[in-house]
């Protein structure tokens, strides 16, 4: 009996310990945030691109 009690302790705390972990791990950018991010990415290392391939070509 006692043994059944404390394997069901057992998948109880496993089960906590999942979720805590799931809540703790890092989910990273929403898709919004990744398009955002994209197009100021654009806007700003695409035209120091163009204007060092610029000076260099000059």
């Amino acid at each position: 009996m006692p043994d059944d009690i404390n394997q069901e302790v057992l998948r109880g705390l496993k089960s906590m310990n999942e979720r805590i972990e799931k809540l703790e791990s890092g989910k990273g950018l929403s898709a919004p945030m990744k398009i955002l991010a994209l197009i100021l990415g654009f806007m700003i290392i695409g035209p120091l691109a163009v204007s060092l391939i610029g000076l260099l070509f000059n």
